[in-house]
């Protein structure tokens, strides 16, 4: 998608936001003033823990998770010092679920080292 701010609102919105719960969407589109990431509608935002730390890495992680789920059925999952790792866990009758979205630029092995 280029990071295009069209092609994100048309894919997240129109598609992805009808037929998923949890969206998991890596090198998100960002403003380019305020480097907000805008959520589809109906969704809850899950950022990095250190986007606000680190105001200068780029967020390249984001999970959304739509609103239709109940807040008591997931808790976010802190992972400290990247922002490229965010995780979200899932719980009910089945257990417990843990998601994991993890970008990694193919460069190095930063964000790998950083999940131990």
């Amino acid at each position: 998608l280029n990071k295009s701010e069209k092609a994100h609102h048309d894919l997240y919105n129109c598609a992805l936001a009808k037929h998923f719960d949890i969206i998991l969407i890596q090198e998100p589109y960002t403003t380019p003033k305020q480097k907000y990431i805008r959520p589809p509608n109906r969704f809850l935002s899950i950022f990095p823990q250190d986007r606000i730390r680190h105001p200068k890495n780029a967020v390249r992680s984001v999970i959304w998770i739509s609103s239709d789920l109940a807040t008591g059925s997931w808790d976010e999952l802190p992972i400290p010092g990247c922002n490229d790792i965010t995780a979200v866990q899932l719980k009910g009758g089945f257990g417990r679920i843990t998601i994991i979205n993890i970008y990694s630029d193919c460069t190095n092995m930063k964000t790998i080292r950083q999940m131990k």
